[in-house]
């Protein structure tokens, strides 16, 4: 009975404490809340007006982006901002090249490209194969302009107005509608790469590519469906033989290595 008692005493002792201790933290969360934030304080964000509704300007009246959500955010934006506006088109390896140079504090850096990563292009074969996973292939664009305390925007560069200093660029908001905007510069570095080549082979504009993680993730999902179709009882040889049979256009880097990584996944 005794035993019983006591028990029954120290659970109490426990229950009651640790209600005593969610009370404090609670009311100690609420109270912190309470003398920090404010309407005063909402007011003090330090964000310009102009990020938030750029002015319209250009020869087709669109908005210009001369000031970034951050550019007052500490005393060091506030210096970044006023350098001279360096705006780089693209994020392979000419733009990645370009910002390995820099110095930091040097420009105001501004990156715009497509994706929001850039993709070690070598490795492209072994990850349609599966032999490497696509996640080492890539690495985020703002990790690497974090470096020179740049600004990244994910968009295409579709114009230029050489005389107003303006790069047209096109975004595409959360709802999938287009839009445009102008993004100023003092300098520009046009790094955007090139697009796949037929060489006019009739026939290649409908096969698949292999210079993206897309290209790389189309590619490994028909040859395994290839496989396993190959693979059913009833497939007709004929069939089969077709399924298994992969043409390789192109001697160059890629093609080699597609078709090195290609015969070792067969076997």
């Amino acid at each position: 009975m005794r035993l019983g008692l006591s028990v029954a005493k120290y659970t109490a002792f426990l229950i009651g404490s640790a209600s005593a201790g969610v009370l404090l933290i609670g009311g100690s969360v609420f109270i912190h809340d309470a003398f920090t934030y404010s309407e005063k304080h909402l007011d003090r964000v330090p964000v310009s007006p102009l990020a938030l509704n750029p002015k319209l300007g250009g020869p087709k009246n669109l908005p210009i982006a001369e000031v970034n959500l951050d550019d007052e955010e500490n005393e060091e934006c506030i210096r970044m901002a006023g350098k001279p506006r360096l705006v780089i088109v693209g994020g392979g390896w000419g733009a990645l090249g370009v910002l390995k140079t820099l110095n930091p504090g040097d420009y105001h850096v501004t990156v715009i490209a497509p994706e929001t990563f850039s993709t070690f292009t070598p490795l492209l074969p072994s990850a349609a194969v599966g032999t490497v996973q696509v996640r080492s292939l890539v690495e985020p664009l703002r990790k690497i302009i974090a470096r020179v305390r740049g600004h990244f925007l994910n968009g295409y560069a579709v114009d230029l107005v050489m005389s107003e200093q303006l790069l047209e660029v096109e975004t595409i908001e959360s709802d999938g509608k287009k839009k445009r905007l102008y993004v100023p510069y003092d300098k520009l570095i046009i790094a955007v790469g090139s697009v796949s080549s037929t060489h006019g082979v009739p026939g290649l504009e409908h096969c698949f590519q292999l210079k993206t993680i897309s290209d790389a993730r189309n590619v490994r999902r028909r040859v395994l469906d290839n496989f396993e179709t190959a693979s059913l009882p009833t497939t007709t040889p004929e069939e089969r033989k077709r399924l298994l049979t992969f043409v390789i256009c192109g001697g160059g880097p890629t093609g080699i290595e597609t078709a090195a990584v290609r015969a070792g996944y067969a076997t």
